[in-house]
């Protein structure tokens, strides 16, 4: 705002100055030698020196005024126009900022992202490089499991036969309880195959 005051200013001053310049160079005449003896001692006559301030404001009114207010007019147009133009080059370079900001947010969102997703991918890399060992590990627990079902069903039929012979443990109900257990041990062993 204080440019376009400044640049006001001094167009008005230029103008004012041309004004007084071409009023100085058209109050100058050239003067004859017949002329100059009817002139008294300070100048011209006060007839000629009348319709020379006549014709300077005329003059002045028809051709100088106009051209200044054109001038003036052109200028505060150009003035309002470079206004506008600024305010616009301010709101694009504010725009392009806010434009680089979020392309840099995005920018960091992204690499995080991708770190994130590379350290998972990593992962996954190495649980998939451990399914095959992973698998045999599966299948020898499986056969370490059926083995075990099978001692275990051989211990019972063992325990099964060496007290049931035995006579305190038929009186005392305890025989019918070890063929009873033998029996679910079996049936267990049997579901797990």
């Amino acid at each position: 705002m204080k440019k376009l005051i400044i640049t006001i200013s001094v167009a008005l001053v230029l103008t004012f100055v041309f004004l007084f310049a071409f009023r100085s160079c058209a109050s100058a005449t050239d003067v004859t030698p017949d002329e100059s003896l009817e002139t008294d001692a300070g100048g011209l006559s006060e007839a000629e020196n009348g319709e020379e301030k006549t014709d300077i404001k005329e003059y002045i009114k028809e051709k100088i005024i106009p051209v200044i207010v054109g001038v003036l007019t052109s200028v505060s147009a150009l003035l309002a126009t470079l206004a506008g133009i600024r305010s616009s080059l301010a709101k694009i370079r504010s725009a392009k900022e806010s434009f680089e900001k979020e392309a840099k947010n995005r920018d960091t969102s992204f690499k995080a992202q991708s770190e994130y997703l590379n350290a998972k991918a990593e992962e996954l890399k190495k649980i998939v490089s451990d399914i095959p060992r992973l698998e045999k590990q599966l299948i020898e627990l499986e056969e370490s499991t059926q083995k075990l079902i099978t001692e275990c069903t051989y211990i019972g039929k063992m325990v099964s036969l060496g007290f049931s012979q035995n006579k305190d443990v038929i009186k005392s109900g305890n025989g019918a309880k070890i063929s009873g257990l033998l029996a679910e041990c079996e049936r267990l062993s049997c579901k797990e195959e």
